[in-house]
C-alpha cells in the first residue's frame, strides 16, 4: 500500500511539473534570436532537398545533383 502511495504522489507531482513548465512557456515566450548570416532555404528542382539559396546552381540543381549529372 505505501508503494502505491509514492508512485501516485509521483504521478501527481510529475502532472503537476508538466502543467507549470508548459503554463510558464506560454506566459513568458522565449526569445529567438534572428541570425544575420541566415539565408532562406530552397528546394533542389531534381531531388528536393532544402538548401541554402547560394548553393544551387543556375538550373535549381543542389551540388550533389550536380556532380551525378551526366
Amino acid at each position: 500500500m505505501n508503494l502505491f502511495r509514492l508512485l501516485v504522489l509521483g504521478a501527481i507531482a510529475w502532472l503537476v511539473y508538466r502543467f507549470v513548465s508548459r503554463w510558464k512557456v506560454t506566459i513568458e515566450p522565449r526569445d529567438t534570436p534572428q541570425n544575420p548570416d541566415s539565408q532562406a532555404l530552397v528546394r533542389c528542382t531534381h531531388c528536393g532537398v532544402r538548401v541554402p539559396a547560394a548553393t544551387l546552381s543556375n538550373d535549381g540543381r543542389c551540388r550533389q545533383c550536380r556532380s551525378t549529372a551526366g
